[in-house]
């Protein structure tokens, strides 16, 4: 893919200052160099940059000294060092900014640094910003690079249906760009076995993943075909060819012996210990993921959720559950310790359902109750983030909307000042035939006459195309109004719904305590109904953030008012009664009475007047 880096890489290059020409085509080629190393020689291109960076620029143009930062950005990627990254490839953009020259590759390079940084919500923003720029500039290059990166992202996101179209999206549109990047469709096309093989279609992953192998290595990039080869194991064990899957792990490890790539190497051990498994090598299979945990804890390798629910399968399996406890009071250890981030959520998902169904509520209450609460929040994060997706994806077509009207607005501008072009070009005609007649006096008159004329005509034109543009704004944010408003309004008769089948859900508690008999399916049933209430959290946040203007005037009444207060007056704006805002708070109903009785007090209000109607028309 050099080649293809060097494109994203190229800085159009400006004529020098006090720098000679020559001097500044040296430099250009040299920071090119540079970056063609860092996929090749990494440490070499960093001393080549150091000693570039050390020499004086004040005497450089804008394009070289920016060329600088880019290459600072991208090393720190490559080896890790994702903060410094980020700072110099945002300061590359800045620069841009200011000229009004944004260009989509500096926006996928900072993208790569936040997808890698864990920050995939920024990298979807930033990546969504860079399409439209290359496709309001007709740049299919980038539009290949981010297409491709969109898909990455939401693979890290674990939503492969979502990742799948964007890669066929990026694969197509690398067919259909002359010359043909022939390396990039090799990566791509790996990537697209890859997403098959996670959508369950093994058929397709195995060709693909056949075909990968053979063209890595046909291009030298001999430690891609290695993880070719491991996916390539992990197909063949989903379909059952295990001796097949052996032998290629066989392989794979070998030659790897040769490249200092640990994820690689942990990777096929844990294929390796897949197949075990599957042959029922049961305490082999244990022993290799003992291993491969206990490295994945130092050093916090993106796939420890899957390596310890797998470990969790076969100690399960083995029905060792002295040893299967002391990993599960290991990992809520280490998962206690470890700060929250968004990659694997569905793994997570299935390792902390595996754990409830492992753990004893009574035996452990504290590890029963931190598991559930961690479950509560993974369903929430899945949840947001399927809303974020569905709202950039609303804001991007609204965004569309609006540049498709702008370009429409503009064409009709240029139609109209080009018919008045026209009639210009036949007026002078007119005036040339009859100043053969007419004295100059005459002449100077009539096309003063029509200067004014046409001068109210396009000021008339310019107020009708202004007017018209006002009203399409005027109608878009009506649209977006009436969307918060609708959407606010079915969460809230959604979990009306769900309030009324809580009392159900109190009814089920009560009956089950008096009954002081274990009965896991109901206490399950239970625990699934409770996850009902997580809800209203999400519906007064909506509330806040479309109705800022109403907790504006919430605070003005009360400056010291609690956020407790500010979701108890929500609820009540909303209309909701008062036995389900007991229920969605979690309070009695004589509560709610005693509370609207107080804020009525703290509100200076009358004590005859209707609190409810009050918040009702409180705007």
């Amino acid at each position: 893919m050099t080649h293809i880096f060097l494109l994203i890489f190229i800085i159009p290059y400006a004529s020098a200052q006090s720098l000679n020409k020559n001097d500044a085509q040296n430099i250009y080629q040299t920071q090119k160099r540079i970056f063609s190393g860092f996929y090749s020689d990494l440490e070499e291109s960093k001393l080549q940059l150091d000693s570039l960076t050390s020499l004086n620029t004040s005497t450089w143009p804008d394009s070289l000294i920016v060329g600088n930062l880019k290459l600072k950005g991208i090393y720190y990627q490559r080896v890790f060092m994702l903060d410094s990254s980020e700072y110099f490839l945002e300061k590359v953009i800045e620069f841009e900014k200011d000229r009004l020259e944004l260009s989509p590759f500096n926006l996928y390079n900072l993208a790569i640094t936040l997808k890698k940084k864990r920050e995939y919500k920024k990298a979807l923003k930033i990546l969504n910003e860079a399409q439209i720029i290359a496709k309001q500039t007709n740049n299919n290059r980038a539009l290949c690079l981010v297409t491709d990166e969109l898909s990455s992202v939401f693979t890290r996101l674990q939503n492969y249906q979502m990742a799948l179209d964007y890669k066929l999206n990026a694969i197509n549109l690398i067919e259909n760009t002359q010359p043909i990047d022939s390396i990039s469709l090799v990566y791509a096309n790996h990537n697209l076995a890859d997403l098959y093989f996670k959508l369950g279609d093994y058929s397709k992953s195995e060709t693909l993943f056949k075909e990968s192998i053979k063209r890595f290595t046909d291009i030298g990039r001999n430690p891609t075909a290695f993880l070719a080869t491991i996916n390539l194991a992990n197909t063949c064990i989903k379909l059952k060819k295990l001796n097949q899957a052996d032998s290629l792990i066989k392989s794979a490890i070998s030659g790897l012996k040769h490249f200092d790539i640990s994820n690689y190497v942990s990777y096929a051990k844990e294929t390796k210990a897949k197949i075990l498994f599957e042959q029922k090598k049961f305490v082999e299979s244990s022993l290799l993921y003992d291993s491969l945990v206990n490295q994945s804890y130092k050093t916090r390798n993106e796939r420890l959720y899957n390596l310890l629910l797998n470990n969790f399968e076969v100690l399960d399996v083995l029905n060792n559950q002295l040893k299967l406890t002391k990993a599960i009071n290991q990992f809520i250890k280490y998962d206690k310790k470890v700060e929250d981030y968004e990659f694997g959520v569905y793994d997570r998902l299935k390792i902390y359902k595996f754990l409830l169904n492992q753990i004893s509520q009574s035996q452990y209450p504290d590890n029963f109750g931190y598991v559930k609460s961690k479950l509560f929040a993974i369903q929430d994060t899945i949840v947001n983030l399927a809303e974020f997706n569905v709202r950039s994806q609303i804001k991007s077509e609204f965004e569309k909307k609006i540049i498709e009207k702008d370009k429409e607005l503009l064409e009709q501008k240029n139609k109209i000042l080009d018919q008045q072009l026209s009639k210009e070009k036949q007026l002078l005609a007119s005036i040339l035939i009859i100043a053969c007649v007419l004295i100059i006096f005459s002449i100077l008159f009539i096309n003063y006459y029509k200067s004014l004329n046409d001068a109210k005509a396009k000021q008339n034109n310019l107020l009708i195309l202004k007017e018209h543009s006002l009203t399409q704004k005027l109608k878009a944010e009506q649209e977006l109004s009436n969307f918060k408003e609708d959407e606010i309004k079915e969460y809230k008769n959604r979990l009306i719904s769900l309030a009324i089948e809580s009392q159900e859900f109190k009814d089920q508690l009560k009956s089950y305590l008096v009954k002081n008999r274990p009965d896991d399916k109901a206490l399950k049933k239970i625990s699934e109904q409770q996850l009902n209430h997580q809800y209203w959290d999400l519906l007064i946040d909506k509330f806040k953030r479309y109705n800022f203007t109403f907790i504006k005037r919430l605070k003005e009444l009360d400056p010291e008012i609690s956020n407790r207060n500010i979701n108890f007056c929500i609820l009540v704006h909303l209309g909701i009664e008062n036995r389900i805002i007991a229920s969605a708070l979690n309070i009695s109903y004589e509560t709610v009475l005693t509370n609207k009785s107080r804020l009525k007090k703290k509100f200076k209000l009358d004590p005859k007047v209707d609190f409810t109607k009050y918040l009702e028309e409180l705007t």
